[in-house]
């Protein structure tokens, strides 16, 4: 799963980056308008800590917050941070706070806690007080208004304004019925408001879709507390990346930032400006900017070892330096700076090589090990981790990997690096595609009866399956493997995408268990379903995976007991070996909250199993030591820990 948190990086082959393609020339530039800007790379700097968000100060200095702490620039375009201590009255939620905006007059600042609180924040003497709300995004309309974007994921998003003059804190809702997601607001010189849908869930509105809303209108809707509909109303200016961050250069152009990769696998790996010529054509003419126009959309991506980048920006308008913030680095844009040339890249630390570990010496013969892991797109396409998943996977030295996100242009270089980390010969299968990821299967033996998908079809990302066709002088039989990712998050739509997958998977194994139909597998095959299941909310796919109690029985068919015993199948409930803790996630967590990842299997033809949750941050120097691994191995890697399971053929 990815919370948008879901949130990274690509290749941008210019060697000299303007607002636009590097084949632009500057005639062509000079007939953009007055508008647009020359922007040049000119640095980049170090975030004083994890989940970061930051504003810039009246005086130009840059003031941000890393879980419960409070950073402050010690100088004009120093870009070092002194560290203040915890912030008072700040408590922040697993990912860290999500917004921190200094107010128009520099005398406050705003800060949403990822918690479902809001604080406001005198400068001078951090006296704050703080108010229940849901948010994702905020920004002053000005000194006394405040205006908040927020919403139930999968289920319409909303903005709400705060009045901050008087002494209530009572949020009124200003736009409703956005088709999705919340994501960044946006005021430009004028009072105009600009938002967009963050995550298509009901539409027609799709991710990225950024509308205009007059000073005039959201004004009157305000006063009328009667709110405007995002869908029905408001003016579309441009359908581009998802919109998590929107804001204005001191010229006007628009900035956007986010990504979507799990839509057509186009609008990442890139950040956005939509020049102010562009802009006031699409609003004076009422048609939309085209995002492909070089002329119009200028695309940045300074970060060259990521080829899934999700960019933050933020403007400061003392300096006039444009940020675009990702992962751990802030690059740094000024206009009339001479591009940087070549690639832009953070300097590397001397690689130790990793030798090649092909077996654990802890396993016997004929005990196969199957690793479950949602890499989040990192694996291959962010080279800075390339050390630390080679770590991971040489410590644990599975056979068959199960992965999810992972990046689907990567996957011509999985079985040689596989091969690099751990010795032998790896094949591959690639599931359905789901923007630029892919469930993928990785194994030392041959994938046959591949497939992509159940008949009937599950949901939109398929169910990945094969037999793994293992040696017989070792294992007494080959293995079946069904690989999932299914649906995120926690609305009855997205719920009941998960329960149509887990009624097509049970369905699909009443059919490998008979002869004839679309698939049959050889009697008291194994069986192991596994992946990243997403489970939240009241139970219902869950039960489904152990009992094949299908809810849709005129689709799928009539319930079926999995085993091959014609018993439940098992959850395998593997553990913390330091903890004892079952949870997998979120991967930043000594003690994750949620336990996404997760293995099924047939025990009546499985007797003897055992699995564990890799979690770094819970081993000892000793351990580490031991098992060459880093503290902040598996924080790094992803925001899944990794899920192991041994298992010892009769």
């Amino acid at each position: 799963m990815k919370k948008t948190g879901f949130f990274y990086l690509s290749l941008f082959v210019c060697s000299m980056i303007f607002m636009g393609c590097c084949w632009k020339t500057s005639r062509q530039n000079a007939q953009i308008g007055s508008a647009s800007v020359l922007y040049g790379l000119q640095s980049h700097f170090s975030i004083p800590g994890p989940g970061f968000v930051f504003d810039v100060l009246a005086d130009g200095r840059l003031i941000g917050v890393s879980g419960n702490g409070l950073f402050m620039e010690t100088g004009l375009e120093t870009r070092d941070f002194n560290d203040l201590g915890p912030l008072p009255g700040l408590k922040t939620g697993p990912y860290g706070p999500s917004f921190l905006k200094v107010s128009p007059d520099g005398t406050r600042f705003a800060l949403g806690d990822g918690n479902g609180r809001i604080g406001i924040y005198n400068i001078n003497s951090m006296a704050s007080e703080w108010f229940a709300m849901p948010h994702f995004d905020a920004e002053w309309a000005d000194n006394t208004l405040m205006v908040v974007s927020h919403g139930e994921f999968g289920e319409p998003g909303r903005l709400s304004f705060v009045p901050l003059a008087g002494e209530k804190r009572v949020p009124v809702t200003l736009i409703r019925n956005i088709g999705g997601a919340p994501a960044g607001i946006a005021f430009d010189s004028r009072g105009n408001l600009f938002t967009a849908n963050g995550f298509k869930s009901s539409g027609p509105s799709g991710t990225g879709t950024v509308k205009y809303f007059p000073r005039n209108l959201w004004q009157s809707a305000m006063r009328s507390h009667s709110p405007l509909d995002f869908e029905a109303q408001g003016q579309v200016i441009v359908d581009i990346l998802s919109g998590s961050s929107l804001g204005f250069d001191h010229r006007g152009n628009l900035h956007v930032g986010g990504s979507d990769a799990f839509g057509d696998g186009k609008d990442v790996n890139f950040a956005a400006l939509i020049t102010r010529g562009a802009l006031d054509e699409a609003i004076r003419n009422n048609v939309a900017v085209d995002p492909t126009d070089a002329h119009a959309v200028h695309r940045f991506d300074p970060d060259k070892e990521n080829a899934t980048s999700r960019y933050i920006l933020n403007f400061n308008p003392v300096t006039r330096e444009l940020y675009f913030f990702s992962d751990n680095a802030v690059y740094v844009y000024r206009p009339g700076v001479i591009p940087v040339s070549g690639e832009f890249s953070s300097p590397a630390e001397p690689r130790e090589p990793i030798a090649p570990r092909p077996v654990s010496p802890s396993r016997s013969p004929g005990t196969l090990r199957v690793m479950t892991y949602n890499v989040c797109g990192n694996f291959l396409a962010d080279t800075r981790l390339d050390d630390t998943f080679a770590r991971i996977f040489s410590h644990v030295a599975p056979d068959i990997f199960v992965f999810q996100e992972f990046t689907t242009t990567m996957a011509s270089q999985l079985p040689g690096r596989l091969k690099a980390l751990l010795g032998g010969t790896w094949y591959v299968f690639g599931g359905m595609g789901s923007g630029i990821y892919q469930t993928m299967i990785a194994s030392r033996y041959p994938l046959v009866l591949t497939s992509r998908d159940t008949l009937p079809p599950s949901d939109i990302r398929g169910i990945t399956a094969a037999l793994v066709d293992l040696p017989g002088e070792t294992f007494s039989r080959d293995l079946y493997l069904m690989g999932f990712h299914l649906q995120c998050c926690d609305s009855p739509e997205f719920k009941a995408r998960r329960q149509r997958s887990a009624d097509a998977a049970m369905a699909w194994i009443r059919d490998a268990k008979t002869a004839g139909g679309a698939i049959s597998l050889p009697l008291q095959t194994p069986m192991i379903l596994t992946g990243d299941f997403n489970f939240i909310g009241k139970a219902g796919p869950e039960i489904t995976f152990t009992t094949g109690n299908i809810k849709d029985e005129a689709v799928f068919g009539p319930d079926v007991m999995p085993d091959w015993d014609d018993s439940h199948l098992k959850d395998l409930l593997p553990r913390d070996a330091n903890t004892g803790k079952i949870n997998t996630w979120p991967g930043s967590a000594t003690d994750p909250d949620i336990r996404y990842d997760r293995f099924y299997y047939t025990d009546s033809v499985l007797p003897s199993v055992r699995g564990f949750v890799l979690n770094t941050l819970n081993f000892n120097e000793k351990q580490l030591a031991q098992a060459g691994l880093k503290k902040a191995d598996t924080v790094f890697a992803s925001d899944h820990l990794p899920v192991i399971m041994d298992v010892q053929f009769p």
